[in-house]
């Protein structure tokens, strides 16, 4: 037996020192730019791809030899993962701030695999075969059951599986409110708000954002407390110091967010009230939106769409016209006049819903919850949105699109615009028949509604693509089902 010398004592320990070396050294060139955000969006869609190879493993080994068809799932099985990352993504399985709800993610994830069945059925259906597959469904069975532990799993683990994401604010003021989601135990984003610091002590009222001192102290403090993202909270343009206290914190691979910013990466709009012009115009400079051939990508969906809706447009419009005409007497269909884009004025098509003439005497005014002047049929028009299909004529004529802002009448605009900041910037892009507010914010009728709403449109304009279009139509399948509207 070998005789442990001295030197053979010391081979495991410098082994250890060395991986303590190695350890450390990770952590100091990448740990500070974690972001609980990104690693829990990472989690979620890797582990669902290993549902996925589960489920499909499950299936081919397990399924009753008379519904099996070996070999069938691994020749689909990339549509099956591509296929369950879009369902997923259009069902917000991968919304983080949210995914830590288990009763959302159970709900959401029974929706998703339901979705992905009757999609499977109807392309079956197209291709000539019988609708019914037990195998699909005996696959179907087996996913469900995984995915569904899996999110349950998360949202119960979810907090402990990654350390607090420390946040240090720079500036105190009022704006300091928009961080309240982020005291909220319901929120279960795992942030913690280490304290703030400025020129002067400022009260807070709640005692939840710490004074920690004078700005001068911030790079002390984001070594000492272990800061991972600093937050600016300034009403003015910067400093050139604070400019270079935060350029030193980035070079230190700490995230520097305006405070808007990280309101609208975990509330999905733009805090109007709390932003300044100088922020608001550069948000919106060099957006994708505004790229000629991202414009010409966007007008090719929307025709592509139109071909598609016409027909059901053609089929469905006999029907609403002759059900509009033994409800109440007037014409069919209405024309109203509409702000577009650029503040051009624009005549919008609709079937009629309300009784002729529900405006005569007085001033234009918005649609109500129970408004008297809405008809029966236009009733159940406006709840399933069916009132709107007229306006594929205004897409078709490059006056609207199917996704954006939507128009309001002149009358209206003239009043919003006097009494809420920035609401010209929804006259940025074409309006729309659907929009980023219309699949987060039921229907509104009041100023402060319109207030709500132009966040959501503002964080549409900033953040737009083409997948974000796919996805916001989608979504309004889901407002139109559940029958929201007035």
């Amino acid at each position: 037996m070998m005789r442990l010398t001295p030197t053979n004592r010391l081979r495991p320990l410098a082994f250890v020192r060395l991986l303590d070396a190695l350890w450390r050294h990770l952590r100091e060139s990448t740990g500070r730019y974690r972001s609980p955000l990104s690693e829990r969006w990472l989690l979620l869609v890797v582990v669902d791809s290993l549902c996925v190879v589960a489920a499909t493993w499950l299936a081919e080994r397990t399924a009753p030899a008379f519904i099996s068809t070996p070999g069938l799932l691994w020749r689909w099985f990339p549509v099956l993962l591509a296929g369950w990352w879009c369902l997923a993504y259009v069902n917000n399985l991968y919304d983080v701030p949210s995914s830590g709800d288990g009763r959302a993610g159970v709900a959401r994830g029974m929706a998703s695999v339901g979705l992905g069945l009757a999609l499977y059925m109807a392309i079956r259906v197209s291709l000539g075969y019988p609708w019914l597959d037990l195998f699909g469904l005996y696959f179907a069975a087996i996913f469900l059951i995984l995915i569904l532990a899996w999110r349950l799993t998360y949202a119960g683990l979810s907090n402990r599986l990654f350390a607090p994401h420390r946040i240090l604010v720079v500036g105190l003021n009022d704006q300091r409110r928009l961080l309240d989601p982020l005291h909220k135990p319901a929120a279960r984003l795992n942030f913690e708000i280490v304290g703030a610091v400025g020129e002067q002590e400022a009260e807070d009222p709640d005692g939840q954002v710490p004074y920690l001192g004078p700005m001068k102290r911030l790079p002390e403090l984001i070594q000492t407390l272990d800061i991972h993202e600093v937050v600016v909270n300034v009403t003015q343009p910067l400093t050139p110091d604070l400019f270079d206290l935060l350029i030193s914190c980035q070079g230190e691979g700490i995230q520097v967010t305006w405070m808007a910013d990280l309101y609208a990466r975990l509330n999905y709009c733009i805090p109007i009230e709390h932003i300044r012009p100088w922020w608001a115009l550069d948000a919106l400079q060099g957006r994708p939106l505004f790229s000629r051939t991202q414009l010409v990508g966007k007008r090719c969906l929307d025709l592509a769409l139109v071909l598609l809706g016409l027909p059901m447009l053609l089929l469905l419009m006999p029907i609403i016209a002759l059900a509009i005409r033994l409800d109440s007497p007037g014409p069919i269909f209405y024309r109203q006049t509409r702000v577009g884009r650029g503040g051009r004025l624009f005549s919008i098509f609709k079937f009629r819903t309300m009784v002729p003439n529900a405006e005569q005497p007085g001033a234009p005014q918005w649609a109500t919850k129970d408004d008297k002047r809405i008809t029966r049929v236009g009733r159940f028009l406006r709840t399933t949105h069916l009132d709107e299909l007229p306006q594929i004529f205004n897409i078709l004529r490059g006056e609207m699109s199917f996704v954006g802002p939507r128009p309001e009448r002149p009358e209206f605009v003239e009043k919003l615009e006097r009494e809420i900041p920035f609401y010209r910037t929804r006259l940025l892009v074409k309006p729309g028949l659907t929009g980023w507010a219309q699949i987060h914010y039921d229907y509104g009728n009041s100023v402060e509604d319109a207030m709500i709403k132009l966040q959501f449109d503002f964080h549409y304009i900033r953040h737009w693509s083409l997948w974000k279009d796919v996805y916001i139509l989608f979504r309004t399948l889901v407002v139109v089902i559940q029958r929201k509207g007035t």
